[in-house]
């Protein structure tokens, strides 16, 4: 049995793996526009000795950084899919919309309350029990 907080932290994952995507990103766009910018300069024809500065030696390192990033990309998919499985785990549909609207959709409470028309006391009572119905999967568990 976890702990609420253990829950909640677990949970709260998922805005920090969206952050790392976000990151991930930024980083494919970098190295595409280092590949962009390798095209467009004018190298000799004969490779350099000990020195990186062939046109091949640089496109396979791009290479290696795209494939270290698609790697960690497909990891945190799939904990973000992990994280969203477990949510759609829980069997009150209410519960399971409040966990959906707090850490993946990031809404506040005041926002889920509008969005559900429901009492800040309702949204509050639903996260909570939500929670202590939750269960972390089991893979995943310290």
């Amino acid at each position: 049995m976890n702990s609420l907080e253990e829950k909640r932290k677990y949970l709260r994952n998922y805005g920090l793996i969206s952050y790392e995507l976000d990151i991930n990103k930024e980083k494919e766009n970098e190295i595409i526009n280092d590949i962009t910018g390798i095209k467009s300069m004018v190298y000799s024809d004969m490779p350099k000795s000990n020195k990186k500065t062939d046109l091949s030696d640089r496109m396979i390192e791009l290479e290696k950084g795209m494939n270290k990033l698609r790697c960690e990309k497909a990891r945190l998919l799939r904990e973000k899919w992990k994280i969203i499985n477990s949510i759609d785990n829980l069997r009150n549909s209410r519960e399971k919309a409040a966990l959906r609207d707090m850490y993946i959709n990031a809404l506040t409470i005041h926002e889920i309350a509008k969005k559900r028309s429901y009492s800040i006391a309702q949204v509050n009572r639903d996260l909570k029990n939500a929670v202590i119905n939750y269960e972390i999967p089991k893979d995943d568990i310290e």
